[in-house]
């Protein structure tokens, strides 16, 4: 079945059910798609995932969500546990569905690393949580650099730093 414009198709639903918008021939096995170019598409149920945002973004976002009443703006599952919110309001809440401040990082796991640093040279570098009550940060636990440290800045100079051997040295 067949929509058109101006002799051009503009809609199309094939034998087997699949609806494509401005293609003749949907890409990646999509069931539905809205094709305006190889780098600008949405596809659902296709072969890179339920949901495919193929976009440039160069003038415009790839997604642009707009809550305009009081409900959550985003709420992710996995199965029937959420594992990402972000609250009407801003907060976000990874590993919990009611966030209370900016950024709420939640563990199931009594001792767990929840936010880890790396930058172009991996180093397990990590904040976490030790038991229920201890803050634990680590720089390079898998001890892969040298004289490793943690360091305190404060109104852009460093006042405090904890080296690789456990002293502490302030200025």
């Amino acid at each position: 079945l067949r929509f058109g414009t101006n002799n051009l198709d503009r809609m199309r639903i094939s034998a087997g059910g699949d609806v494509g918008i401005n293609t003749t021939s949907n890409n990646d096995g999509a069931h539905f798609q809205h094709y305006q170019s190889e780098v600008r598409h949405q596809s659902f149920q296709s072969t890179n995932g339920d949901l495919s945002i193929v976009t440039d973004n160069n003038s415009n976002p790839a997604v642009y969500i707009k809550g305009t009443g009081n409900a959550d703006l985003v709420n992710v599952f996995d199965n029937t546990t959420e594992v990402f919110t972000i609250l009407d309001g801003g907060n976000v809440g990874i590993g919990k569905a009611d966030p209370d401040t900016l950024l709420h990082v939640h563990g199931t796991a009594g001792s767990q690393k929840l936010i880890t640093l790396t930058c172009s040279t991996l180093r397990n570098n990590y904040i976490g949580v030790n038991g229920s009550d201890n803050l634990e940060i680590g720089a390079d636990e898998d001890n892969e650099g040298n004289d490793s440290s943690i360091r305190f800045r404060v109104d852009g100079s460093e006042k405090l730093r904890i080296s690789d051997n456990g002293d502490l040295s302030s200025t």
